[in-house]
């Protein structure tokens, strides 16, 4: 194995967080730095990719009855974040919303001549992290059934 350390930044907007890392990475730290919240794991950049899911919780908010294994803890501005790693995340688009997307992603990229299987990892999560902006306000919504419609 060539043990490498390697630093993920991600965004609190819920608290569900993926990262893509490779598989078998070991986290050994999460903080934030310059105000951006990032985890560090130690990886084998030769293993492949894998999506990890993490719950964040604030301190005092509700966490169900969601049992994790405990990242760690930092502080960011006010808050004290607490991460943890969902040993059980949800099957993707288990939701009608998450398989409307999925639709709508679908006659978007064929729409667009976008081939899946030449993008990279990284560049699919990008285009879809896009895509699910658009979708969110609408976009793709009108955008699919538009095209659903002119068949």
């Amino acid at each position: 194995m060539s043990a490498t350390i390697w630093k993920f930044s991600f965004l609190i907007q819920s608290s569900h967080v993926q990262l893509l890392m490779p598989k078998d990475a070991v986290v050994v730290h999460v903080e934030c730095q310059r105000d951006v919240n990032c985890l560090w794991a130690l990886v084998d950049a030769n293993k492949p990719n894998e999506h990890r899911h993490f719950r964040v919780f604030g301190t005092g908010g509700d966490m169900g009855d969601f049992t994790g294994n405990h990242i760690g803890s930092w502080q960011s501005g006010p808050y004290v974040w607490h991460m943890f790693e969902d040993v059980h995340p949800p099957a993707p688009c288990t939701t009608m919303r998450g398989q409307k997307f999925e639709r709508a992603w679908g006659t978007f990229v064929e729409s667009k001549g976008i081939d899946n299987d030449d993008l990279t990892d990284d560049e699919l999560d990008a285009t879809k992290r896009a895509a699910r902006k658009l979708f969110a306000s609408g976009y793709l919504d009108g955008y699919a059934e538009g095209l659903a419609d002119a068949k």
